[in-house]
């Protein structure tokens, strides 16, 4: 349904806001996750996703629709991107803000959930050309390129990070403006 309802479509301006909710096998994940990695270029995206599960402080694997690929996918197509839970590894992580840090888009920003055995990873990686920040006992992280003004920050929730990769300015205020959904 939403390919067709994109097909042709210019959508560089517009805001878009899916809401996908899935009990038991009513929902389609892998049709919905390949959906993801075809979204033309968006210039404001809300991903919101529910899924049946067990405790609302874990992320599990089927609750996850984001993946290294669609993250990257929707870096490179969109503005503004705020998604849901992520099951990226390190690697896709750090590309991803590698592309925020060296996209021309001031108000550049991105958001996702993601799982806290990824993000330590993150942080444990050496030779880095980004300044690292960890405070609160390892409850906030953040990774700084200062010749592009980009961070990247996770904030730590009894399970998994909140991550958000933006653009600021010298005054260390976040360029991306919020948005109301």
């Amino acid at each position: 349904f939403l390919p067709s309802l994109m097909k042709d479509r210019n959508l560089e301006d517009v805001q878009i806001r899916l809401t996908l909710i899935s009990t038991q096998s009513a929902f389609d994940f892998i049709r919905t996750q390949e959906m993801l990695k075809k979204l033309p270029k968006i210039d404001k995206l809300r991903v919101d996703w529910t899924a049946r599960t067990s405790s609302k402080d874990q992320i599990t694997s089927d609750e996850c629709l984001i993946d290294d690929e669609s993250l990257l996918h929707i870096v490179s197509q969109t503005n503004h991107a705020e998604l849901d839970k992520g099951e990226c590894t390190a690697q896709g992580i750090l590309r991803a803000f590698e592309m925020v840090c060296e996209s021309p888009i001031v108000s550049k920003f991105v958001s996702f959930d993601a799982q806290k055995q990824q993000i330590n990873e993150l942080f444990s990686f050496a030779n880095w050309k980004f300044d690292k920040i960890e405070s609160g006992s390892g409850r906030s992280k953040e990774l700084i390129h200062r010749e592009t003004r980009t961070s990247l920050t996770a904030r730590f929730h009894d399970t998994y990070y909140s991550v958000e990769m933006y653009k600021f300015d010298k005054d260390f205020s976040v360029l991306a403006k919020v948005v109301k959904w």
